[in-house]
């Protein structure tokens, strides 16, 4: 430094000790949501570690424990985002021009994202047909399992099914320490009844040939699992002149049956007059008739009894006016016969 002498009327220099300048201290802060760690001290998702740092460098790393950040990041705000499952840390450094520095670490971060195991799943109760069970119903389940944050719970929406129903849902539903769950899903379907089948009452008399299902001469009621209904014959026009027995089977959507049978009266269609007098020949323009008690109706001179010579009632027939035509079991009107 230069300084005037004014005694020596002369310049001279003068040593002065240089000025130091003070740097500020580096800082570095890690953020990131500590709400998505639950009471387990676990992670069920991606977090983003936020770098926040003052200084002329800064540094990172990733590691399942504390490590030396020596990745070089070159930006004072970055950031992070952890997806790796298993234990995860974060540490970052800054640092100033006089090579001080500050070192910053989280804490360990947990995350499992991974969805736990059910465990064996049984359902007590008997099976019928078509996933009908045939009896109450009891749904007991093994505990889950998982490998990386452990097993915490199970549970089940339904464990008793006492009614019949048409369809119930059960939800059991594993969870694990992470807070990851995992959820199955299935129906219920009970009918503890059978179906009933009851003959009507009643004698039943038909012809040879009829043709009825052999159904119809009973009553018949079925459970919610609905059924069929199978019967020997099914049709009365198989059987043979005489008393028949006829039988039929119900069963139930969930397998259950029940059978009963009935006994049918099967008569000849074919009249058979035993005088032993001729059977009268009719021409051809001529209708066997026959009166019922109160009118006169169209015989087939067969399949009807028109006459019984051994009763001593006549066979009966006439002509009919032109153009009109009648057919068997119609009514005959005086003014529709010829004279």
């Amino acid at each position: 430094l230069y300084n005037w002498n004014e005694t020596k009327k002369q310049y001279y220099f003068e040593y002065v000790e240089p000025c130091k300048v003070e740097e500020v201290a580096p800082t570095m802060t890690l953020v990131y949501d500590k709400n998505y760690i639950n009471e387990n001290g676990w992670i069920n998702r991606n977090i983003m570690v936020n770098i926040n740092g003052t200084g002329s460098k800064y540094y990172y790393c990733v590691g399942n424990s504390e490590c030396e950040p020596t990745i070089e990041e070159n930006k004072s705000n970055g950031s992070q985002i952890l997806t790796s499952e298993g234990t995860n840390v974060v540490c970052a450094k800054a640092v100033n021009s006089l090579g001080e520095s500050e070192v910053v670490c989280t804490e360990e971060l947990k995350i499992d994202k991974t969805k736990p195991t059910i465990g064996e799943i049984t359902i007590n109760g008997i099976l019928g047909q078509n996933n009908w069970y045939t009896s109450n119903v009891n749904i007991s389940v093994s505990d889950g399992s998982d490998t990386l944050s452990g097993y915490d719970k199970t549970v089940s929406s339904v464990e008793n099914i006492t009614s019949n129903t048409k369809g119930t849902m059960v939800y059991i539903v594993v969870t694990d320490l992470a807070g990851n769950s995992q959820t199955e899903a299935f129906n219920i379907k009970i009918d503890k009844d059978s179906p009933t089948i009851i003959a009507k009452e009643g004698t039943v008399e038909i012809a040879v040939g009829d043709s009825n299902p052999v159904s119809n001469y009973f009553n018949i009621s079925y459970s919610i699992s609905g059924g069929t209904v199978n019967c020997n014959p099914n049709n009365t026009n198989t059987l043979s002149v005489g008393n028949q027995t006829v039988s039929c089977t119900v069963i139930g959507g969930n397998g259950l049956s029940n059978e009963t049978s009935k006994e049918i009266k099967v008569k000849s269609t074919t009249f058979i007059d035993n005088s032993g007098a001729n059977s009268p020949e009719l021409l051809d323009n001529m209708i066997p008739i026959k009166y019922d008690g109160e009118n006169w109706i169209v015989s087939d001179g067969t399949q009807q009894k028109w006459y019984s010579y051994d009763e001593k009632a006549w066979a009966n027939a006439v002509v009919l006016n032109g153009g009109v035509r009648k057919d068997i079991g119609d009514t005959i009107t005086e003014d529709e016969i010829a004279l």
